[in-house]
């Protein structure tokens, strides 16, 4: 097998760059295991939410200020000052236009919505699916919340408890009064999944009935004037069913950020994965990659193995990007270090906390060293045609600092620019 680039890692960074070069004429395959991380996020896409603890209001503004004054910080990759926000909204631009056909997404460059989650905490994001926009609480006013919780759900979220969080986390006078109701949503007659009530929500009928049953709801609740729900409104189909709603309740109605397992989350990956085959990707679902065969300053081939038969192939490529994540991905943990298994490198040591998020979070800014234009350092001296993006770069806590899905498109962007240039 060959092809012009080969791109290891199924995630927004994988996709990302393969649809792009594959656009450019290139032929690409794209080497995945599976759904990977991106199944397990929330679905919504931040740039910066959190610097030293304190909440970011303005992403594009807080880039800038942090490439200026933290130089080892894994944005600075991107440039300096106007350069990284240059890139940072040329990638985030082009990825609303490439995904649009597939999943709406909503939101500015410059300033974070605040959106609620199924446990009543508040996430910073610069942009989210459509059906999530009406939850930023920048948009609140003395409202009336109407919390609806499905019966049928295995989750069966606690509403009052996530009524009490979030109005403890927001400014007094955003939430006057909140209600609650629990309800059997349409569709499977059993206790089921959010994943399982999402597919059956993708069939017009089954929308329209759970469309009505909410419309009864508020004729017996007067005043209310926004409404959270569960993160279930379709997998495939989630513009049609979103639409359905809103024509049969005419006030802002919001899909909560998710917990794992994330139906906005495989709702993305299945959007990504249409997006990228659309493009022409070949795509290599269920193999994992094993091995580059280096030879001098370049590779040469990646051995991959499929993970139910065990079958071996090699794939030849006159380049080849690292896009897997971090220890969610193609990184390893062994014997307290973080390790990169396609060049056999120990990429760090892991200091042992007493608490197992300090520890983790000190492994997570452990990742694969690049040069400015993204090649794969190894002892310092870059490797030809090898690059990186995405997590596996390392040098920040994503999920403490809400930066996870800008770095993989800013970082898929740059690299798409240095093989293209």
């Amino acid at each position: 097998m060959k092809a012009d680039v080969v791109v290891i890692g199924g995630g927004i960074a994988g996709r990302m760059v393969a649809t792009l070069l594959a656009k450019k004429g290139l032929t690409v395959i794209l080497v995945t295991r599976g759904l990977g991380a991106t199944a397990l996020s929330s679905g919504s896409f931040d740039i910066l939410g959190f610097i030293d603890g304190r909440l970011v209001r303005n992403p594009l503004e807080a880039l800038n200020r942090v490439v200026t004054n933290s130089p080892g910080h894994v944005y600075a990759l991107l440039g300096r000052g106007r350069e990284a926000c240059r890139i940072m909204c040329k990638s985030l631009g082009l990825f609303k236009d490439m995904i649009a056909r597939y999943l709406k997404i909503e939101g500015t460059f410059d300033k974070n919505m605040i959106l609620p989650t199924v446990i009543g905490t508040l996430k910073p994001c610069a942009y989210a699916q459509e059906t999530m926009k009406s939850g930023d609480v920048n948009s609140f006013n003395g409202e009336h919340l109407l919390i609806i919780t499905l019966k049928n759900l295995v989750l069966h979220e606690d509403s009052e408890l996530f009524g009490r969080i979030l109005v403890s986390g927001l400014t007094p006078g955003k939430v006057e009064r909140i209600s609650h109701v629990s309800i059997k949503a349409s569709g499977p007659s059993l206790t089921c999944s959010p994943l399982t009530l999402a597919k059956a929500l993708d069939k017009e009928k089954v929308a329209n009935r759970f469309a009505n049953e909410i419309s009864k709801i508020l004729a017996s609740i007067p005043g209310v004037t926004r409404i959270a729900i569960p993160p279930v409104l379709g997998v495939d189909n989630v513009h049609v069913v979103y639409e359905i709603l809103r024509e049969n309740v005419s006030l802002p109605v919001f899909e909560l950020l998710s917990s794992v397992p994330s139906v906005p989350g495989i709702r993305l990956c299945r959007a990504l994965e249409r997006m990228s085959r659309d493009a022409g990707v070949k795509i290599m679902t269920g193999w994992e990659a094993m091995k580059a065969h280096v030879e001098g300053n370049v590779v040469r081939e990646l051995s991959v193995r499929h993970e139910l038969s065990g079958s071996i192939k090699r794939i030849a490529g006159e380049d080849f990007v690292i896009a897997y994540g971090h220890i969610l991905g193609g990184l390893q943990v062994l014997d307290d270090s973080v390790y990169e298994p396609l060049l056999g490198m120990t990429l760090g040591s892991i200091t042992i906390f007493t608490e197992p998020f300090k520890t983790l979070s000190f492994a997570l800014k452990i990742g694969v060293k690049v040069d400015g234009d993204m090649r794969v350092l190894i002892g310092g001296k870059p490797i030809g045609n090898l690059y990186a993006c995405g997590a596996a770069l390392g040098g920040v806590d994503l999920a403490r600092e809400g930066i996870g899905m800008g770095l993989a498109l800013s970082t898929a962007y740059k690299v798409f620019t240095s093989l293209t240039s």
